[in-house]
């Protein structure tokens, strides 16, 4: 090889060396997609100490009306961050719950509370890019969408509500239900004794729904991604809520709860086509 020809090739080296590099770092500084901010959400604030800035831990539960109770927590979700739960608890003595559904054309929550009047309206279950229920729905007896033969249901019966486990009482076609929708995965098993232990290293907000040991209905909304599904579950667990099953419903940007008393809640990041409402009896 001749004087020319090695300079020839060491210029084509550095130069595919160059364009190589050139590509690369054009692919992740200037030409990679870039996935859209989410929104900026200001939730609600925290409860403080009127001597301090510094948020309570726990502020208990604070009764809002007859039956139905509130609550603030921070809890340690991954033994590093903190993060804050609101916590609804509702009597069914004093309340009544529904689902409100309208395929293709989701609304926000705080419209879906407008247009229903509920006292309390809570994100349901997950969907499809078309805006239509993943699982089945049931709205005013009328039925559509895929029967899960796992997880769990909200199952309504002349106002009232459960938690059911579909492995336990799988759905049957021609059940006298007047609302319900599906969902997965149970976090806690009848009787609260066995939780979600599937590995899991995804950390999201959560909504939770679920009945405690005295038939009361205690909904959950963590507000920060910094739940796994496993630890939500080993939380539920070892929490004082007297969790008897727990059902998790669509979570991430999906998450929210509002209130007609005091407006005050975790507004969720997008706009739903299912929910759960809660009204006064």
């Amino acid at each position: 090889m001749n004087p020319l020809t090695n300079l020839l090739t060491g210029l084509l080296t550095h130069k595919t060396a160059a364009c190589l590099l050139y590509f690369l770092l054009m692919g992740v500084l200037g030409c990679a997609e870039v996935p859209p901010p989410r929104p900026t959400i200001f939730p609600t604030p925290f409860p403080t100490l009127a001597a301090s800035p510094t948020p309570l831990l726990d502020t208990g539960w604070e009764t809002l009306a007859p039956g139905l109770e509130r609550r603030w927590q921070n809890v340690v979700a991954d033994g590093i961050r903190t993060n804050r739960l609101y916590i609804v608890r509702i009597d069914p003595t004093y309340y009544r719950f529904d689902i409100g559904y309208s395929p293709g054309k989701p609304w926000p929550l705080s419209l879906w509370r407008e247009q229903t009047g509920a006292d309390v309206v809570i994100n349901g279950g997950y969907f499809t890019e078309e805006m239509t229920a993943t699982g089945l729905m049931i709205v005013d007896g009328d039925v559509s969408g895929w029967n899960y033969t796992f997880g769990g249901m909200v199952d309504i019966r002349a106002g009232a509500l459960r938690v059911r486990p579909l492995i336990d009482e799988p759905y049957q076609a021609g059940e006298l239900i007047d609302d319900g929708l599906q969902a997965f995965p149970l976090l806690v098993q009848p009787g609260g004794v066995d939780g979600y232990s599937d590995v899991t290293a995804d950390r999201d907000r959560r909504t939770v729904i679920a009945q405690d040991r005295a038939g009361k209905i205690i909904v959950m909304v963590a507000d920060m991604p910094q739940f796994t599904l496993t630890e939500l579950s080993a939380w539920l667990l070892a929490s004082d809520l007297e969790i008897d099953i727990a059902l998790n419903l669509d979570g991430g940007t999906s998450s929210g709860i509002l209130l007609a008393q005091g407006d005050e809640g975790v507004p969720s990041f997008v706009a739903l086509p299912t929910v759960i409402t809660v009204h006064k009896k």
